[in-house]
């Protein structure tokens, strides 16, 4: 049994996600409240929370583990910080409604702002995208200002799961690690607004428009002081825009090795805040 929290990051504005329900959420609303709430007394919104793309963890979740994410996400409570021995004043909201969103790569890289990369013979990006609803009376007017204003963005997902699983090459290197499970062991608990994600993505959505210059943080925050060279093979490269290919450290060199070695080398330590 596997359980953690995954979190996930954007800087990047995505599609629209309205504030106030509609008739048949407000609908679905009332069915885990003890009063029926009218639509101005709700404030919505919409998480993307969790991918199957291979994060800086080294660690994916399998397709089946996030259907199973789906099958267990409503009704489960939207948190601060993972704050769950204190959920008296972390539990800001609870997930309603749900879906799995389905983009190829390039529309993931056009739609969420940043790269995502999929296992080999993996081609399609899946997120696990909940709705939530807040009580407007149950929370203050900075925290909904904050959210609306982009303040609080990144989201975590808390989760068990039945097994993690080493992906290996073929020279027994592992590549990889992947989350599976298809049981009751495996399940979504909690979703959290945290103050910065680990995996690249994800978080709330926005009503901003346009896109925005990333730049390189995610491939400096991967990649740390190491530095591309100039003639460099993108055979086996799991990036798009790859930053390690024939690289070398000005910490310490980095020995010859395949791609897909020097990519295990350069996921973020454990120690890593």
């Amino acid at each position: 049994m596997h359980q953690g929290q995954k979190q996930l990051q954007t800087n990047h504005p995505f599609k629209v996600s309205p504030t106030r329900p509609t008739e048949a959420q407000l609908e679905k609303i009332n069915t885990f409240t003890r009063r029926k709430f009218e639509t101005d007394e709700i404030y919505i919104g919409q998480l993307r929370l969790a991918h199957n793309a291979i994060d800086r963890d080294g660690e994916r979740f399998s397709e089946e583990v996030l259907e199973r994410f789906a099958q267990t996400i409503i009704r489960k409570t939207m948190l601060f910080d993972h704050g769950k021995f204190e959920s008296r004043k972390n539990a800001i909201g609870k997930f309603f409604d749900v879906e799995i969103e389905r983009m190829t790569v390039q529309e993931a890289k056009k739609n969420l702002g940043e790269d995502l990369f999929l296992p080999l013979g993996v081609s399609e990006v899946q997120v696990l995208s909940p709705w939530f609803y807040i009580p407007r009376n149950g929370i203050d007017e900075q925290t909904i200002t904050k959210i609306d204003a982009g303040i609080y963005d990144y989201a975590s997902i808390g989760f068990r799961a039945e097994a993690l699983v080493p992906i290996t090459g073929h020279e027994g290197e592992i590549l990889y690690r992947e989350y599976r499970g298809v049981g009751r062991a495996t399940e979504a608990a909690e979703g959290s607004l945290v103050y910065l994600g680990a995996q690249p993505g994800m978080g709330v959505k926005s009503n901003k428009t346009g896109e925005i210059e990333m730049g390189n943080n995610y491939d400096d925050l991967l990649v740390g002081d190491y530095k591309a060279s100039e003639d460099h093979s993108d055979e086996l490269c799991l990036r798009a825009n790859c930053e390690i290919c024939n690289q070398k450290s000005e910490k310490k060199p980095l020995k010859t090795k395949t791609l897909k070695e020097a990519e295990e080398d350069l996921l973020i330590p454990d120690d890593y805040q």
